[in-house]
């Protein structure tokens, strides 16, 4: 009998360090380090439109800058990676912007759910954050932008 009460306290704790750390892990995983915005297309020179929209499925709020040159050939969404932001210097987001204005190519750039400007919201490896970016999609659509002039 001690040894099946002991099997079973070894049992229960195994369950709860197991569960305990795949929560944790869970947690963590779920969260981005929110940058905060340092830098705006004014930094290099260009002229923007802030833009506020939803995420497809309307469950979150997002910020964008939208930047258009006076012929423009098509629109190139910008989407940045985990725990980063939309003006993100490391990366140079914004220069690659300056860069792709310069031959006629309008850029659209957001803040993915949980960081930057844009709104809270659970990451998930990317189930919610395609819907982040066809929110962002359907924005530019709505700008009389044809599908097929539309990359990201």
């Amino acid at each position: 009998m001690r040894r099946l009460k002991l099997a079973i306290l070894v049992v229960l704790a195994l369950f709860l360090v197991y569960g305990g750390g795949s929560w944790y892990i869970v947690s963590q995983a779920t969260k981005a380090e929110r940058l905060m915005i340092k830098q705006t297309p004014a930094s290099v020179e260009l002229q923007y439109q802030s833009v506020d929209f939803l995420s497809r499925d309307g469950s979150v709020k997002l910020k964008g800058w939208y930047i258009k040159p006076e012929n423009q050939k098509g629109v190139l969404i910008m989407v940045h990676g985990i725990d980063s932001n939309k003006a993100d210097q490391e990366v140079g987001y914004l220069k690659l912007t300056r860069d792709l204005y310069d031959r006629g190519i309008g850029v659209f750039l957001f803040d993915l759910r949980e960081h930057g400007e844009s709104d809270d919201g659970k990451l998930s490896g990317d189930q919610f954050e395609q819907q982040d970016l066809l929110g962002a999609f359907d924005w530019v659509l709505k700008q009389v932008i044809p599908p097929q002039k539309i990359g990201v």
